[in-house]
């Protein structure tokens, strides 16, 4: 009897609406702590670890996270207050303000340039919950007394400070002074007939998120404000951002976004989450979101530790992972900091800790798995013995990696497979082209795992798992099919 063999390339994050007979065997029914690189291939997440080896002064949540003038700033509670500190060189200290006290409760922060100011960049907060706008320009720490109070969200754009109010009010500072709010030097409000829910900066406009619609900014002064609307989508708070010119943001209908569709302010709504609609529809709640443009990454929180990790690219989405952390993740931001965008989150506990440092999760193991689609090898009706299946898989260290074959979409009727084990080796490299620290000498480029497989069915596939603090991330990139072909299903 004759065998076969298939290669499938693996790709594209996860789908878990499509039927598993039409369903692309590239997908992934699961895809846990894997993140999506350049080529739409799944690599295991580097590792978190924790800022200054302590927590921040206070109790609480972290409150917000910015990163200003290339160095990581952090809000929190203490002694009735909230407080903004400064880390330097892995120690927090205290940036106590000029006069008065920063309310308590979630902060929105945006670093900001305007023209009218000394210190023309500054950092710009405001509380969620009560009080004005404060600012921060690298010496002083004060609130803005002009500015108008009450206020949940914070934007610059065109050169004024925009602050959104829940009950539907917009309201904008004079152009280039965010201290300035008089209406004679070109301060102003709109409302927008909705409750507000975020902003987020594009091409030549601003997007105004509220619960049932989403409005676009055009203009650059008050006179010359001018408004479109979408209607029929709404935005849930703390899920929008800005990446590659699209506002990104989560939706009662899923993940959505408001695209650019060329230069001169044309934009259109796209539902790019239908895949993953099932994992939306969890009882978690979302905490907060972050780009991570060095990737083209939107992370999304949520209250239980999960995250789902979106890669995007020109307009598009190139697939969904997910993640699951061992905290809850309460503030989280992206900055340059010593010449390179890092991505930091901050926690219901008052740690703060930059991702994609590190083999583990602050010393926690990380736990993968990846449950690839069900293949038929392209015959849904031809019953195969299945041989053997070999793994492609690029490991920057050593690694254990087990995996369980499963067939014909989990029939009870063919017997359980064994799980399988192997060490996947240090990736090798190649003379002259690799980095001299980044490969193991007399190593593959590419181990392929062997998969010694016993059964009949008409369809395969694989779960994968691995688990440990030490291991550098993997990238698993295909897998081959050894198989001979026997008859038809029959009913």
């Amino acid at each position: 009897m004759t065998t076969r063999n298939k290669y499938t390339a693996l790709s594209g994050g996860l789908d878990l609406i499509s039927p598993p007979i039409e369903m692309n065997p590239e997908r992934a029914l699961l895809a846990l702590n894997y993140e999506l690189d350049a080529n739409g291939k799944f690599v295991s997440l580097e590792g978190y670890s924790q800022i200054g080896g302590s927590t921040l002064a206070g109790s609480g949540d972290v409150l917000g996270l910015e990163v200003y003038k290339g160095e990581l700033y952090g809000i929190r509670e203490d002694a009735g207050a909230a407080k903004l500190y400064k880390n330097n060189a892995g120690t927090w200290s205290e940036i106590a303000p000029a006069a008065g006290t920063m309310p308590i409760g979630p902060y929105e922060l945006d670093t900001a340039t305007f023209k009218a100011l000394a210190n023309a960049q500054v950092m710009m907060m405001q509380c969620r919950n009560s009080g004005k706008p404060w600012q921060y320009d690298g010496t002083t720490l004060s609130e803005l007394t002009n500015a108008p109070a009450g206020g949940r969200f914070l934007k610059e754009h065109s050169n004024h400070l925009f602050i959104g109010f829940e009950a539907g009010s917009v309201q904008f500072s004079a152009l280039g002074d965010p201290s300035d709010w008089q209406t004679a030097n070109g301060a102003g409000e709109f409302g927008v007939s909705d409750s507000l829910t975020g902003f987020a900066p594009l091409k030549k406009a601003l997007a105004i998120a509220c619960e049932k619609s989403v409005q676009i900014l055009y203009g650059t002064i008050s006179a010359d404000f001018q408004r479109e609307y979408h209607s029929g989508t709404g935005v849930i708070s703390g899920t929008t951002q800005s990446l590659g010119g699209s506002a990104l943001f989560l939706a009662e209908a899923g993940l959505s976004s408001l695209d650019t569709i060329d230069d001169f302010g044309d934009f259109a709504l796209g539902n790019w989450g239908e895949r993953v609609k099932p994992l939306l529809d969890l009882t978690a709640t979302p905490t907060c979101s972050a780009i991570l443009k060095r990737k083209n990454q939107y992370w999304l929180f949520y209250s239980d530790g999960t995250a789902l990790i979106c890669r995007w690219y020109g307009g598009a989405t190139w697939g969904i992972t997910t993640a699951k952390l061992p905290v809850v993740v309460k503030a989280a931001c992206s900055g340059v900091v010593a010449g390179q965008e890092e991505m930091f989150i901050g926690t219901d506990q008052g740690d703060v800790f930059q991702m994609n440092s590190g083999t583990s999760f602050n010393g926690a193991d990380i736990q993968t798995t990846l449950a690839v689609a069900y293949n038929h090898l392209g015959n849904p009706d031809i019953r195969k013995r299945f041989r053997r299946v070999f793994l492609d898989i690029q490991a920057e260290s050593t690694v254990q990696i087990s995996a369980l074959p499963q067939f014909d979409y989990g029939d009870n009727e063919i017997a359980r497979h064994l799980v399988l084990f192997k060490d996947a080796l240090a990736q090798g490299g190649q003379w002259g082209i690799s980095n001299w620290s980044e490969f193991a000498w007399g190593s593959p480029i590419v181990d392929r795992f062997k998969i010694d497989t016993i059964g009949t069915a008409t369809a395969i596939n694989f779960i994968i798992n691995t688990k440990s603090a030490l291991a550098k991330p993997h990238r698993i990139a295909g897998y081959s099919t050894h198989f001979s072909a026997r008859r038809l299903k029959r009913g």
